[in-house]
């Protein structure tokens, strides 16, 4: 998963989705099954949500094995040692689930023979021990995913009673519960990425709004289901379902449904096996850490190079607290610090070409900075670099052919082509949360102008032509 899917807790892979699904279906059937116990019900009472929470347990732990299989990490590998053998995994997990089952049920019972705190303690240990069959080693990622799926079960709980008693206290008390435990998920999340993503440029008031933005989605889903549930309650539709035989026709059919998403988890990881054979897709890393980047400059340059003077500059000119930021409200510098870490990465560079990089958007965006005044500070070369790759103030670049002649003119020199093109592949890997229009008219751009540039220019400079190509390729995956 990327990591802006990772921070959002938002993935659009279908095994990811699948196996999210069973896990919710696993730990929600295990709540509701332990409040039917402790309000007075059976064994056979939590026969149909214990289809669902074992046949979930289940189907979640193959999914997410197999989605990590998948990917090469995550889960033991089939191996010689029986220690680390798949099987014993799954079965490992599934045992402790089970075990956390067992509890769920001793606490229920004693509840109603009248030991409620011990009861209450039991029930919960069986949740924490149920919980780890989630495959995540994070503690605050265990909090978050535990709250989410618990508020699943009190959902349903809260449907039951809302069937049953009618908007009474106890059914209100669930309610607020649920919502309590989604906020509870999303605050657990929010330490979660705070701690993973520590040292990135993501700010703290960002994080807060992703995870604001989550509740409230959740928050709004729940609440729509509590009022088509209630007026299916209040015009009889779901007392004439529950009283014919589609209700237990249906409880008959989860185990196959459930077993058919597990089959679909395998085909589709089975048809990405197929699709092995085509080329990685190529990634960049949108945010490099300016003080890992400033430490690789000085090995490479040394602590007087310009290009390590320019790294300074940028960072003290256009951070947020001197308003320059990205879409994202990251510091602006971000972005030709990753361009001239992609061109350090993957291009034989010269420290004056690293130095343009870095300043390559100074003479449009930073007041008072021009061409002589980086000649004056950083050098003639350098100054060269970036006024070529400078958008003129008094041209329209929406124009496609003063894009064309601006392209052109930048390839009259291999350093400000390497610029540009860098520059190009950055903010097309950043692409993600920009709206449906502006990535339709950047694909066409670059389809246009930018694939184009790039053949050109792999031709033109033989010496950098493998930068070039590998340009082309990463332009050439993102407007497939």
């Amino acid at each position: 998963m990327s990591r802006e899917a990772n921070i959002r807790r938002k993935s659009g892979k279908t095994s990811v989705l699948l196996y999210r699904a069973f896990l919710k279906i696993s730990f929600a059937g295990l709540c509701f099954s332990a409040y039917i116990l402790a309000s007075g019900g059976d064994a056979g009472d939590v026969s149909a949500p214990m289809i669902f929470s074992v046949m979930g347990a289940v189907s979640y732990q193959l999914a997410y094995f197999i989605y990590k299989s998948a990917s090469g990490s995550g889960v033991p590998r089939t191996g010689e040692g029986l220690l680390v053998k798949a099987e014993i995994y799954i079965l490992a997990k599934l045992c402790v689930y089970l075990s956390g089952v067992g509890l769920v049920f001793c606490g229920g019972y004693a509840i109603r023979s009248g030991n409620t705190v011990l009861g209450i303690i039991l029930i919960l240990l069986g949740l924490v021990l149920a919980e780890l069959l989630y495959n995540n080693k994070k503690l605050f990622s265990h909090l978050s995913t535990g709250s989410e799926n618990a508020a699943a079960g009190t959902v349903i709980i809260s449907l039951l009673l809302l069937y049953r008693d009618g908007l009474r206290a106890e059914t209100v008390l669930y309610m607020a519960l649920s919502l309590l435990l989604l906020a509870a998920s999303e605050t657990f999340f929010h330490f979660y990425n705070i701690k993973k993503h520590r040292g990135e440029t993501v700010s703290t008031a960002e994080l807060l709004r992703i995870r604001a933005v989550q509740f409230t989605r959740n928050a709004l889903l729940v609440i729509v289901i509590w009022a088509v549930w209630g007026v299916m309650v209040i015009t009889g539709t779901v007392a004439s379902v529950v009283g014919t035989d589609l209700y237990e026709k249906s409880i008959s059919l989860i185990p196959i449904l459930i077993s058919l998403g597990t089959v679909g988890v395998n085909l589709f990881n089975f048809s990405k096996k197929i699709e092995k054979g085509k080329p990685e897709r190529l990634k960049f890393d949108p945010r490099p850490n300016k003080d890992d980047f400033r430490k690789t400059l000085q090995k490479r340059f040394g602590d007087t190079s310009m290009s390590v003077k320019a790294l300074d500059y940028v960072v003290e000119k256009m951070n947020a607290g001197n308003g320059y930021t990205r879409y994202t409200g990251e510091d602006y510098y971000i972005h030709p610090i990753a361009v001239a870490d992609i061109l350090l990465s993957h291009a034989q560079t010269d420290d004056d070409t690293i130095a343009a990089a870095l300043l390559h958007d100074c003479i449009e965006d930073l007041p008072g900075c021009d061409a002589g005044f980086l000649k004056k500070e950083f050098g003639e070369r350098v100054s060269e670099i970036v006024d070529l790759v400078s958008k003129k103030p008094h041209i329209d670049y929406s124009v496609t052919e003063n894009m064309r002649l601006y392209l052109e003119k930048i390839g009259q020199d291999g350093s400000a082509a390497l610029v540009k093109t860098a520059d190009r592949m950055n903010n097309n890997s950043t692409m993600l949360n920009q709206s449906e229009q502006k990535k339709s008219r950047k694909t066409a751009e670059t389809k246009e102008l930018y694939i184009p540039f790039a053949e050109e220019a792999a031709k033109k400079y033989p010496e950098d032509a493998e930068f070039f190509r590998l340009a082309l390729r990463f332009f050439s995956q993102e407007i497939e």
